[in-house]
């Protein structure tokens, strides 16, 4: 049944993960492992976007006042969604760490398109 369950678990993994971390997991504590490190690479990627802004409109103090307020609001509903799913045990993390992943990926894509803005587009700040 244990080798069901774990070969239910990395089958229906989300794509983006190391295939080198869910090679070698054998228990669910080694897959949510995987699914934290993903995690954590994806707020250092979404972090990183963040700062590349920052820094990009360093002279334009009104828009660095409004991406800071709109980072904190988007973290306290990244917060929400994530608690939406945590239903306690074994499974809670692992399901967590695809999610927050997949929700910081989104927004480091979103961050970096700020720095992308094509001329006549008159709705990118």
């Amino acid at each position: 049944m244990t080798t069901f369950l774990l070969s239910l678990f990395l089958g229906c993994a989300a794509p983006t993960q190391s295939a080198n971390c869910h090679d070698t997991a054998r228990t669910m504590a080694d897959i949510s492992g995987c699914e934290q490190e993903n995690a954590r690479e994806a707020d250092k990627a979404l972090n990183t976007a963040y700062k590349e802004r920052v820094a990009k409109y360093a002279d334009d103090s009104l828009f660095r006042a409004k991406l800071k307020k709109a980072q904190r609001a988007w973290i306290a509903y990244r917060d929400l969604e994530l608690d939406l799913i945590d239903s306690g045990g074994s499974i809670a993390s692992f399901c967590r760490g695809i999610r927050f992943a997949e929700l910081s990926k989104e927004r480091a894509i979103y961050l970096k398109s700020l720095a992308e803005k094509e001329e006549g587009d008159v709705c990118a700040p």
